[in-house]
C-alpha cells in the first residue's frame, strides 16, 4: 500500500465512522476544502477516500454539484440486511464470544433500556448499534468485522430518516436485549434463531416508511446538520405495518417473552 493510499484510507475511515456515529447524514454536502483542511490532508487524497467510500455506497458524487453522503434507496435496504441475515446469526451460532464481548452486550442492552425510560433516541441508538458491532466481532475475522463496518455505517444512513419515529429505535430495544439473555444462558441456537424474524420486521418498517414519506429535500450545503422533515403521517407509520403488534409500538414484548 502507498502512503497516498494509505492515508486515504485512514481517512475514509475516519469519515466512515463520522457516518456511522450519526455525525454525517444523508444528503450532506461533503465540500473538498474544508474537508481537506480538517482531516489534515491533501485534496487528491481526500478523492482518494471518496472513491473508497463510494464503493461502500456511503458517499455519492453528483456531476457539477459534488460529494454528498448517500440517501439509501430501497435496494440498499434489502442488500444491507440480507448480508445482516447471513453474517449475525452465523456469528451468534458459531462465533467466540468472550467474557468482555458478553459483558459489553449485557451493558449495551441494559442501558438501551435505561435510555427508552429517558426517551434518549440517539443514545438508544447507538448502543443497539455497539451490540451488531460486538456481534460481528464474534466472528474473529478481520474480513467478515470490516465488511459489518461498512455495513452498519450504511444502516445507520437508512436509520437517520427513523428520527421522526422514536419508537423505531424503541421497539427493538427489547429484541436485542432477548438475543444477549439467551447468550448469558449459553443458549446460541435460540439466540441465533431470534435475529431473523427481528431483522424481518426492522426491513418491512424501513422500507414502508421509505415509501410513504415525502420526496428527499434538496441535498444539504457543506457538513450543515439535516433538518427535521415534519410528516403527519408518520405517527401513524409504525401501526399500520402488518405484523407490528401494539407491544413493538411502545418498545416492549409481551409478558414471558424476554427470557430464553
Amino acid at each position: 500500500m502507498s502512503k497516498l493510499s494509505g492515508a486515504a484510507e485512514r481517512a475514509a475511515t475516519r469519515l466512515r465512522a463520522e457516518i456511522s456515529h450519526g455525525q454525517l447524514v444523508p444528503g450532506t454536502k461533503l465540500g473538498e476544502h474544508r474537508l481537506a483542511d480538517r482531516l489534515s490532508i491533501s485534496r487528491n487524497t481526500l478523492r482518494e477516500a471518496f472513491h473508497l467510500l463510494g464503493e461502500d455506497g456511503l458517499v455519492e458524487k453528483i456531476p457539477h454539484r459534488g460529494v454528498f453522503v448517500a440517501r439509501p434507496t430501497h435496494e440498499d435496504v434489502r442488500e444491507i440486511y440480507q448480508l445482516r441475515r447471513m453474517i449475525e446469526p452465523a456469528a451468534i451460532m458459531w462465533g467466540h464470544l468472550t467474557d468482555e464481548q458478553l459483558r459489553t452486550l449485557d451493558e449495551a442492552t441494559t442501558a438501551a433500556l435505561d435510555y427508552r425510560e429517558a426517551g434518549a433516541v440517539s443514545k438508544m441508538a447507538d448502543v443497539n448499534q455497539l451490540v451488531h458491532e460486538t456481534i460481528a466481532s464474534m466472528t474473529g475475522s478481520t474480513s467478515l468485522i470490516q465488511l459489518m463496518d461498512r455495513t452498519l455505517a450504511r444502516v445507520r444512513l437508512v436509520f437517520h430518516g427513523m428520527a421522526e419515529i422514536p419508537d423505531f429505535h424503541s421497539m427493538f430495544v427489547d429484541d436485542n436485549r432477548h438475543v444477549v439473555t439467551c447468550l448469558l444462558q449459553d443458549q446460541r441456537e435460540e439466540a441465533a434463531a431470534l435475529i431473523p424474524p427481528y431483522f424481518a420486521r426492522a426491513e418491512s418498517l424501513l422500507l414502508t416508511f421509505m415509501s410513504q414519506s415525502q420526496n428527499d429535500p434538496e441535498p444539504l450545503s457543506d457538513e450543515a446538520p439535516a433538518p427535521r422533515r415534519e410528516d403527519t403521517r408518520l405517527g401513524n407509520l409504525v401501526v399500520g405495518i402488518p405484523g407490528i403488534g401494539d407491544h413493538h409500538v411502545s418498545g416492549r414484548v409481551p409478558d414471558g417473552q424476554i427470557g430464553c
